[in-house]
């Protein structure tokens, strides 16, 4: 895994203040033009304000093939019986960051030596990331090829993921990428160990190792030159 020193930034913007910093946490009391996101029991994880009726559930045994699947439109929320792609970008890469953090273990390498190696969860955490995105996708016609994501026995590694990306996507540059991302495109992007997707900023949300600035940072910044992008869905027409 390759390890890089990034330097801080900060951003102007908080959209996160009427939560005190925790959407995850805090939620609207109200109920009314929400999208819900719910756990597996059915129990209320957050209300996102943003016009819609839908409806989505985590689903799945573990977090190898965990993702947030849309089940239906509540409409006596009284918005529109549509998905919001955005709301569902947004909310996962929350998600992720705040839940599929990555630790770091003890293992004995080749040598016989105890060292301590970050243990990642990207691959997973991009899983949801993409099945939940795709399920909303769905829902207006569009999508993608989920195996580019999955095996037969729940999420790949983050270096199968790279490869499948190549072998079915065309590679963008960074400039496309961010403008993709910044029109409420999806975008993923990665190296050979290791995936991620870019927020509506254009900035890279990360699922791996803690870093600055809440696992967020700017992918101007120094990156290994394998590091590739991919557009997957190109946003609202």
């Amino acid at each position: 895994m390759v390890r890089l020193q990034l330097p801080e930034f900060t951003q102007s913007f908080n959209r996160y203040s009427y939560c005190l910093n925790n959407p995850l946490k805090y939620t609207d009391p109200t109920g009314q033009l929400f999208t819900n996101f719910l756990d597996k029991e059915g129990n209320l994880i957050q209300h996102i304000d943003d016009g819609s009726n839908a409806v989505f559930q985590l689903t799945g045994k573990n977090r190898s093939d965990e993702y947030f699947k849309f089940t239906n439109y509540d409409e006596k929320q009284g918005g529109k019986n549509e998905v919001n792609v955005q709301t569902v970008i947004d909310f996962t890469q929350d998600y992720t960051r705040e839940r599929y953090t990555s630790k770091l273990v003890e293992k004995v390498n080749k040598e016989g030596q105890l060292v301590k190696e970050w243990e990642t969860n990207c691959n997973r955490g991009t899983y949801l990331i993409a099945k939940s995105v795709n399920s909303a996708l769905e829902q207006i016609g569009a999508g993608f090829n989920m195996s580019t994501f999955e095996g037969s026995n729940g999420a790949l590694f983050a270096s199968d993921i790279a490869k499948n990306l190549a072998r079915s996507y065309s590679a963008v540059t960074l400039f496309e990428a961010q403008t993709a991302a910044k029109q409420g495109g999806f975008v993923v992007g990665g190296w050979s160990s290791h995936a991620f997707t870019l927020n509506k900023a254009g900035m890279i949300n990360n699922v791996g190792a803690p870093r600055p600035n809440n696992n967020i940072w700017n992918p101007a910044y120094d990156l290994p030159k394998s590091t590739m992008f991919y557009i997957l869905y190109l946003g609202p027409k």
